[in-house]
């Protein structure tokens, strides 16, 4: 008897730690959320603060910043329409074979540099036009053509001249983060210009670095004679396999003359027919291939390929951020701003600096 007795001393302290242990736990959780719920309440009251104070701050200070902005406004209007010249721009997209993108990236970049070092003479002798023309070269830029189906043909293209071990380490995500230029099949090239004329001189001297290149021109002399070469192969296999062909069609018909002399009654010989499937599917075959080839001679006859040209006239460069007087309306206030806050850092250092005289 005593020993159940000790048993129910025994689960009730066992139940009466479990609910103190519960009631700990809850408590904990209460001040969490107490405390979370002050803390989201105190930086919502600093924030209503601190705008209050940014509001209160420009309305004393409405009027600075009104001036400054119509002031920077109107500066660049004259800027804008009196002094600068309009700019234009126009595009050239083209496709670079035999690995020549690496080359005409170095040159854009080479011409770039000329534009930043302001050295039109060079720049001049490059497009093989005069330095004054070279001048009203602006701004010269190659990015590739980039969209999902492209990225995806280059993706594929890419893995398929890997090794299958390599294959499994490189997917796709990874592959269009950090994608090669190379990879893509197009390039656009882009140039701004105060001239809305210069353009279309600058196509040819920009094809022409790449086409005169002997590395280039080898490499285009070898895959144009490799080309031609199967070309070659695949049209006599066609003749061959064409004169097959006919002379299974008269061994069948022969056969069927000796079918219907003998019974009247011709199903067909069907290893003849068999063979001519045979040499009918090698046929087609041969065919396809001879279109890839010859489609592929003609985007590989060219070390660059002009997909589109630069047009005869550029188009005006405009945006809204490109506009002068947009650009100086934000200059006035910024620099508005920037007045004000080191005049607020003065005040506050001096007063800084009379609290340690007086201690």
């Amino acid at each position: 008897m005593s020993e159940t007795h000790k048993n129910k001393q025994s689960s009730k302290m066992k139940s009466d730690n479990e609910e103190l242990d519960l009631g700990v736990l809850f408590n904990l959780l209460r001040s969490l959320f107490i405390s979370i719920g002050q803390g989201i309440k105190w930086i919502f009251i600093a924030v209503f603060n601190l705008i209050i104070a940014f509001f209160i701050y420009l309305k004393k200070h409405i009027l600075k910043f009104i001036i400054a902005a119509l002031i920077g406004t109107i500066l660049g209007a004259i800027l804008e329409y009196k002094i600068k010249d309009p700019l234009y721009s126009s595009s050239m997209t083209v496709q670079a074979n035999y690995e020549s993108i690496i080359q005409l990236y170095k040159d854009i970049e080479y011409c770039k540099g000329l534009i930043s070092e302001d050295d039109f003479v060079s720049l001049g002798e490059y497009f093989k036009i005069d330095s004054l023309s070279a001048a009203t070269i602006k701004k010269i830029e190659v990015i590739p053509y980039t969209n999902d189906n492209q990225i995806i043909l280059a993706y594929n293209d890419f893995i398929s001249k890997l090794d299958s071990n390599v294959i499994e380490n490189i997917d796709f995500d990874k592959f269009s983060e950090n994608i090669p230029k190379e990879e893509f099949l197009y390039h656009v090239i882009t140039v701004e210009s105060t001239s809305r004329t210069i353009f279309e001189k600058l196509e040819k001297p920009i094809i022409n670095s790449l086409a005169e290149n002997p590395y280039y021109s080898k490499l285009l002399q070898t895959e144009i004679g490799n080309l031609k070469s199967q070309e070659n192969v695949l049209n006599i296999s066609m003749i061959e396999l064409d004169s097959l062909r006919q002379l299974y069609k008269k061994l069948s018909l022969n056969e069927s003359i000796k079918e219907n002399a003998a019974t009247n009654f011709y199903l067909g010989n069907s290893e003849i027919d068999k063979r001519d499937i045979v040499v009918f599917d090698k046929y087609i075959k041969a065919n396809i291939d001879l279109v890839e080839i010859k489609s592929e001679m003609n985007l590989k006859n060219e070390i660059v390929n002009v997909v589109s040209s630069f047009n005869k006239t550029g188009a005006e460069v405009k945006g809204f951020f490109r506009n002068k007087m947009v650009l100086g309306f934000f200059a006035g206030i910024i620099i508005i701003l920037i007045y004000l806050l080191v005049i607020e850092m003065n005040r506050f250092l001096i007063n800084q600096e009379k609290k340690l005289k007086g201690n």
